[in-house]
């Protein structure tokens, strides 16, 4: 079974996404849409090497995968109205069973895109006791944030985004906790409890409707 396959898996899903929730394919990053949906249209930019983290790009691949992903948020925004991207950097998701063994495994960079009209930065400034560092495009954020240890990034809009940065570690799905909380299904928000796989499957007939295959 599908569901079960992709669920159950160990290695980085991101090196190999599953066929059928695959949307998008650029040179450098691809779309897919992504399991446990928080909204319609929920989708997953990731970049297509298996890298140790942004920071391990050159400025001009780095500028190159910005590009994509905010092509990726703006073609949503006009769809859904807005388009709302998190990013927990430099924090190891490839083991997604466990947090004792994911030092062995990749820092695969990847965006989340909420697609829908909210604004989820009053759950992010309380969480982080105020607002984060901004910028007025990804890039410029995303050089800012690889900088540090760890960082969250979040776009409520389309230029706009904010780098917070944590004194310690972070909870792992954090920015979908607080977006989750923002749209009102918490419930939802851890997506090993609720992959949602039917909902995943028709996010990506919808998304393969906005977006074109190859880029």
């Amino acid at each position: 079974m599908l569901e079960q396959h992709e669920f159950e898996r160990t290695d980085c899903f991101l090196c190999r996404p599953l066929s059928t929730l695959l949307v998008q394919v650029s040179t450098d990053a691809y779309t897919m849409a992504g399991l446990g949906p928080l909204c319609d249209g929920y989708a997953i930019t990731s970049a297509i090497d298996h890298i140790e983290g942004l920071k391990s790009l050159d400025k001009s691949a780095l500028k190159r995968y910005a590009e994509y992903a905010e092509s990726v948020q703006r073609t949503l925004a006009q769809k859904f109205g807005n388009c709302v991207l998190t990013e927990h950097g430099n924090m190891p998701i490839c083991n997604v069973h466990s947090d004792a063994h994911a030092q062995s495994h990749c820092y695969h960079p990847h965006f989340l895109m909420f697609p829908a009209k909210f604004d989820p930065m009053k759950s992010f400034w309380e969480y982080f006791c105020g607002p984060g560092r901004g910028f007025a495009s990804l890039y410029e954020a995303l050089v800012y944030g690889v900088s540090q240890k760890h960082y969250i990034l979040v776009s409520p809009r389309i230029g706009r985004f904010e780098v917070f940065v944590p004194v310690d570690g972070l909870p792992r799905q954090l920015a979908r906790g607080l977006v989750a909380e923002s749209l009102g299904t918490e419930k939802l928000a851890d997506w090993r409890s609720r992959p949602n796989f039917d909902w995943s499957l028709k996010n990506a007939a919808l998304l393969r409707e906005i977006l074109p295959g190859f880029v």
